[in-house]
């Protein structure tokens, strides 16, 4: 049998976790740098439209974006871009729309403006960063010469950095019933942020293992307070520029931040008690005994 000594072993240990956190890494980073055009594609399409997503306000919940259907005939055509949405109800199929964009035939436009700017509503629940999705559903009214409505292939195009696209449906997101240019597109955070947000909260999961393990009191109140340190530290490298706030990241560096210090609180005030009192000799026998 090979007898391998610690220290080589320790450190090809070191070398394979470390190799398969690079190839992860890599891995992850590489999926989400791909940035070509994802395609919706209404039966029969006849003309393309092209939408660029250039923007994420979370302030007003909206993508800022171009957008442009090929051979769009300006004061001829009819081209109008709606936003849509659930209806109230769920149980009924009612949509409520919104106009992004309206090009009537008769109106003065220069071809100069063939790439129009939108302002696409977006539905997520951003406090689940970095878990979160960004959903767009929208409708797209072409119309050649105002005549019947024409079939169209929407590519969508990201622009965002912070955000990776989805493959996108010919249906709304709440509806599983396709129609002519019905599109809905989908938005997630890069998997990199994901992964390094499950591994840094891991290892502080296991530090808190440690602290709390400490039995030397001091040590314990010392290591503490630079675990706070470090988890605020963790957060903003995970939030970044991210203007959200709470978020699930928030949830857990509270929760941590609490757990923290109930352990100080415990190892300070409760265990010196508790062990003051496990300490202290019974003399109730030996008081009967001298009865």
């Amino acid at each position: 049998m090979i007898k391998i000594n610690s220290r080589i072993a320790t450190v090809l240990y070191i070398v394979i976790m470390g190799g398969f956190a690079l190839v992860g890494s890599y891995f992850s980073i590489k999926w989400d740098m791909n940035n070509d055009a994802i395609q919706c594609e209404s039966e029969n399409a006849e003309k393309s439209a092209f939408l660029v997503l250039n923007e994420l306000n979370s302030n007003t919940g909206e993508f800022k974006a171009l957008f442009m259907v090929s051979d769009f005939a300006a004061g001829k055509d009819k081209l109008t871009v709606y936003s849509v949405t659930r209806g109230l109800d769920p149980t009924i199929p009612d949509y409520d729309y919104r106009t992004l964009l309206s090009l009537q035939p008769g109106q003065n436009l220069t071809t100069s403006e063939a790439w129009n700017e939108l302002r696409i509503p977006y539905d997520s629940r951003s406090y689940f960063y970095p878990l979160e999705s960004y959903v767009g559903n929208i409708r797209i009214d072409f119309r050649k010469g105002g005549g019947e409505k024409t079939p169209l292939k929407l590519q969508v195009v990201n622009h965002i950095g912070e955000l990776v696209h989805y493959p996108c449906a010919n249906h709304y997101s709440f509806s599983q019933s396709s129609a002519s240019n019905t599109f809905s597109f989908e938005m997630k955070r890069h998997r990199f942020v994901k992964l390094t947000a499950g591994i840094l909260y891991l290892v502080a999961f296991f530090f808190l293992l440690h602290i709390a393990r400490r039995g030397d009191t001091d040590k314990v109140l010392t290591n503490s307070l630079g675990y706070i340190a470090a988890l605020w530290g963790i957060r903003q490298i995970i939030i970044g520029n991210t203007k959200i706030f709470p978020t699930l990241v928030d949830i857990i560096t509270l929760a941590l931040y609490l757990i923290i210090v109930g352990i100080v609180l415990f190892k300070i005030l409760i265990e010196p008690r508790l062990a003051t009192v496990l300490e202290e000799p019974d003399t109730t026998d030996e008081r009967h005994s001298d009865q």
